[in-house]
């Protein structure tokens, strides 16, 4: 029943009751797809903004890393990280070292 509640808002302008009726079960299939490859839509995916400010401060710090090397990984049974709290905690308190560690190659230039 989750899956009908996130298509709902992501799609938006609907009830899950209206779209479970207009909807085919081969494109309600295509979207739990969708959302098994890609993970949930909308701010639930708020993890890949703090994924791309992380992937740009490591690459202004010379890291060779690609943008999926800082995505949250998900269990897409669930359609959000196990343990959400400490994924989240943990991106924070990376943002914050990888800034500092950028200012500071930027002030030791001057």
């Amino acid at each position: 029943m989750l899956f009908w509640h996130e298509l709902a808002l992501a799609i938006g302008g609907c009830t899950v009751r209206e779209l479970r009726v207009r909807m085919t079960a081969q494109e309600a299939e295509d979207w739990r797809r969708f959302f098994m490859i890609r993970g949930p839509a909308g701010d639930k995916r708020i993890d890949a903004h703090f994924a791309l400010l992380r992937w740009m401060i490591a690459a202004g710090l010379g890291s060779q890393s690609t943008l999926d090397d800082h995505k949250l990984k998900y269990d897409y049974r669930q359609h959000f990280p196990k343990d959400i709290e400490t994924a989240i905690a943990d991106a924070i308190e990376n943002i914050d070292h990888d800034i500092e560690a950028f200012v500071g190659k930027f002030k030791k230039r001057k």
